[in-house]
């Protein structure tokens, strides 16, 4: 599992990028906990989106988990929390 704290953003994107990435070859399934992200922007939700789509092409699966308030609201009025997206949502890591 991988958990964000603070903002999620331009600036910090590619620390998690680079999380995900290292991740990615060791296990095929993780999780991201968003309990302590404050706050995201497009480029961070493109970083997730991006890795959740390798995970699956590669026959694994990326998650988001705990999310919050505005964080939430973002992924919803995106539509990555419908069936079908490339990512999963759990309720609990």
């Amino acid at each position: 599992m991988i958990a964000v704290d603070g903002e999620l953003d331009l600036a910090t994107a590619p620390e998690l990028r680079t999380a995900l990435a290292e991740q990615a070859r060791t296990d095929q399934r993780t999780c991201v906990d968003l309990a302590g992200c404050t706050f995201i922007d497009s480029t961070g939700l493109q970083v997730i989106v991006s890795a959740a789509r390798e995970f699956r092409r590669d026959g694994g699966e990326l998650s988001v988990t705990r999310l919050r308030g505005d964080v939430a609201e973002l992924f919803r009025i995106s539509g990555l929390l419908l069936e079908g997206s490339a990512l999963a949502y759990r309720e609990r890591p």
